[in-house]
C-alpha cells in the first residue's frame, strides 16, 4: 500500500507538465484568436473609413493629380496613424503579439499607399483585387494591412516555447474595400 502513494506521485509529476502546455496550449489559441479578430476589426474599419474619406475630399477641378495623389496619402497617413495610436494606447490587444505596421492602399498604386512599414509594400503587391461589377480589377478598391510580430517579451510564449510548441512568429490580416462610387472614375 505505502509503494502505491509513490508511484500516484511519480504518475502525478510525469503528467503534469504536459496538462500545463495543453493548459497553455488552449490560452494561446484564445489570446491569438482574440487578437486576429480584434485587429480584423480595425482593418475592416479602417478601409471603410478610408473609402468613405477619400469621397469627402474635395478637389479643385483644375488641381493636377500629384496634388490629389498627395492629398490621398496625407489622407491614409493620418489614419494610419490614428489606427496605430488606438490599438497601441488603448489595450485592444493582448500582450502575446504586438503592432508592426499598417499600410492603407488605393488600388494598389504606390502614389495613393500609405504605410508605417517599407516591407508591407511587399505584401501590398501579393495582393489579388477581385472584379468590380464593372469587370475591372484595378479601379475603387481600398486595401488595408495590418502585421503583427511575436511579443519578445512577454513570458507565456518563453513557456510554450521552452516546450518545443511551435507558435506564429506574426501574421498579416489583408481587408479590401471596394468603393462603389470611384467605380468607372478615372481620379
Amino acid at each position: 500500500m505505502k509503494n502505491q502513494r509513490g508511484q500516484d506521485l511519480v504518475e502525478f509529476a510525469l503528467l503534469i507538465p504536459f496538462f500545463f502546455i495543453f493548459i497553455f496550449g488552449i490560452m494561446y489559441c484564445g489570446f491569438a484568436f482574440g487578437d486576429y479578430i480584434t485587429l480584423n476589426n480595425e482593418a475592416r474599419s479602417a478601409a471603410r473609413e478610408a473609402v468613405i474619406g477619400i469621397d469627402s475630399i474635395k478637389f479643385d477641378k483644375g488641381e493636377t493629380q500629384e496634388k490629389q495623389d498627395k492629398a490621398v496619402k496625407d489622407y491614409y497617413q493620418t489614419l494610419v496613424n490614428d489606427y496605430k495610436d488606438a490599438i497601441e494606447d488603448n489595450g485592444m490587444m493582448t500582450n502575446l503579439y504586438i503592432f508592426d505596421g499598417m499600410l492603407i492602399s488605393e488600388d494598389k498604386k504606390v502614389e495613393r499607399t500609405y504605410t508605417s512599414k517599407d516591407e508591407l509594400l511587399q505584401s501590398l503587391q501579393k495582393v489579388n483585387l477581385p472584379k468590380n461589377p464593372n469587370g475591372n480589377s484595378d479601379k475603387g478598391s481600398v486595401i488595408v494591412i495590418i502585421k503583427t510580430k511575436m511579443n519578445p517579451a512577454y513570458a507565456f510564449t518563453y513557456v510554450l516555447s521552452g516546450y518545443g510548441v511551435s507558435l506564429l512568429d506574426g501574421y498579416e490580416i489583408t481587408y479590401i474595400m471596394y468603393n462603389e462610387n470611384k467605380a468607372g472614375n478615372n481620379s
